[in-house]
């Protein structure tokens, strides 16, 4: 690796909570428990009252084709209301901040969940009349094609991802890389990462997906459980600037990837040297 001028040194990582919150009521348990952002600036709240303020958009599910084996897959391993439910439950815990008397996210008046033959994975969008009704749709081939070990956990992961998308602010000029990271970053913490994530960070820090998204995580190991919140809060002003990198870490973000790729390389020659497998996927 080319040699490189190291910013001024990061700050100690802040100590964080990490009680849960209760479950929904009548949820059905999902493989690894969703984890809760607990705040550090109130840490004795309700969890009861902040169940009470997460938004309760309409919920609306749709399949286009019941007899494809991709439906019938789905059918047997999700169901559709919980699973909505505790993403949007996810999200809004991972990415704000949840002791106000209100949570400042964008306007949902409801989502519609549309399973359906189509290339790709998925995606989501606005109702073309009005976008606060949101669309998050899911190819029924993808489900099909998904191991039988591993198709509960890649969908529940895939839904994660996408209701990102539904609640995140994303202000004009954010790099698609960092929403799209941000998403990454949700269902990795959510405890959906899929075997094929690899930690080795991309060329850019906004290369996107999970690459940007570890990248997020380790921010937040060594900023404090605040950071990505405070991140997403950043992003709700009229344009994306740079500047807020440093207003949040006191470091720009590039200064920031060099000192987490000199880190990993560290990790990786340690591994060599100790005689385990580095990652180089």
């Amino acid at each position: 690796m080319t040699a490189w001028q190291s910013p001024k040194p990061l700050p100690t990582p802040i100590a964080m909570s990490t009680r849960l919150p209760d479950p929904l009521p009548n949820s059905e348990p999902t493989p690894i428990p969703i984890p809760d952002r607990t705040s550090r600036h109130q840490p004795d709240q309700s969890i009861q009252d902040t169940q009470s303020k997460l938004p309760t958009p309409n919920l609306r599910f749709a399949i286009h084709d019941l007899t494809h084996s991709g439906a019938l897959k789905f059918q047997r391993e999700i169901s559709a209301g919980t699973a909505l439910q505790e993403a949007i439950r996810t999200v809004i815990y991972l990415l704000y901040d949840t002791t106000g008397k209100t949570i400042d996210h964008p306007p949902v008046r409801s989502i519609t969940f549309i399973l359906k033959s189509m290339g790709g994975v998925a995606y989501t969008t606005g109702n073309d009349l009005d976008d606060e009704h949101k669309e998050i749709h899911l190819s029924l081939e993808y489900i099909d094609a998904q191991p039988e070990n591993r198709v509960r956990a890649e969908i529940l992961g895939v839904i994660t991802h996408e209701m990102v998308h539904v609640w995140q602010w994303s202000a004009p000029g954010t790099p698609g890389g960092l929403i799209e990271g941000i998403a990454d970053y949700v269902r990795l913490k959510a405890g959906f990462s899929p075997p094929h994530w690899s930690r080795k960070p991309g060329e850019k820090w906004d290369a996107g997906y999970e690459r940007t998204g570890f990248f997020l995580e380790w921010l937040e190991q060594k900023f404090g459980s605040e950071t990505i919140v405070q991140i997403n809060g950043l992003l709700k002003g009229e344009r994306y600037e740079s500047k807020i990198w440093k207003e949040v870490f006191g470091h720009d973000v590039d200064d920031l990837f060099k000192t987490y790729q000199t880190e990993f390389e560290k990790r990786e020659t340690i591994k060599e040297g100790n005689g385990t497998q580095p990652e180089h996927a």
